[in-house]
């Protein structure tokens, strides 16, 4: 069946995309697209669900009024696929986006990944990455008046995921445990006993940084132990 459209497929890196030819069911990398839409159009006056601009064209302030179209107008790029040689009639859409390229539930969870994204900050440096956090929090024992009371977890010590396998975090908390067993827990004119875990961040958390954790030589964990 011949389709003389094309559709595009999907990101692949440095700005380049991913189309295909729905005629031959080739496919191309290339930076610009076949064609693109312009949903807007330009009018001289205001007029009845037109909106104004204000442009500055060689510093001067100059009003420009559009109205938003009812089909967009398609704007050939490439006229002919390069490999069959048809000639396309526009993207498989003219409403080229997600809801109509892809359907109603992969645009939705591109909405969805897209807000995550967007609130945990991956904009920024130091919100890139995803963080390991040694959390400690306490809980007040059952011979005081405040038994039972549960404290909030706060974060003490952190590396980043990439650079630390969840092995080595493990180990740590285990260290952290029981470092807390042997300062606090075991103490019984102590008020509260400590609890550690270990979860993830995608924001920067506090604490401590564990950067370059070293194994005990003579006692390594059963992980890394060479099987013989």
């Amino acid at each position: 069946m011949s389709i003389p459209r094309w559709r595009y497929v999907r990101y692949t890196d440095d700005g380049s995309s991913l189309y295909q030819c729905l005629n031959c069911y080739n496919d191309w990398d290339a930076r610009t697209a076949p064609g693109w839409d312009n949903p807007y159009q330009d009018v001289d006056e205001p007029c009845d669900g037109s909106n104004t601009i204000i442009q500055v064209i060689d510093g001067k302030e100059v009003p420009r009024h559009y109205i938003k179209l009812d089909v967009p107008v398609y704007n050939k790029t490439w006229t002919y696929c390069p490999y069959c040689g048809v000639e396309w009639e526009g993207p498989v859409r003219l409403e080229n986006d997600n809801e109509y390229m892809y359907g109603p539930k992969r645009a939705e969870r591109h909405r969805k990944v897209y807000e995550r994204r967007s609130k945990d900050g991956w904009r920024y440096d130091d919100d890139t990455s995803l963080w390991w956090v040694i959390q400690e929090r306490s809980v007040w024992r059952d011979d005081t008046a405040q038994a039972g009371n549960v404290g909030t977890w706060e974060d003490k010590e952190y590396a980043v995921v990439g650079k630390m396998p969840a092995a080595k975090m493990k180990y740590l908390l285990e260290e952290y445990q029981q470092r807390l067993d042997a300062e606090y827990n075991g103490d019984p004119h102590r008020f509260c006993d400590y609890s550690a875990r270990l979860t993830t961040k995608r924001k920067k958390p506090g604490g401590y940084e564990v950067t370059n954790y070293k194994w005990p030589l003579d006692n390594p964990p059963e992980c890394y132990r060479v099987q013989v």
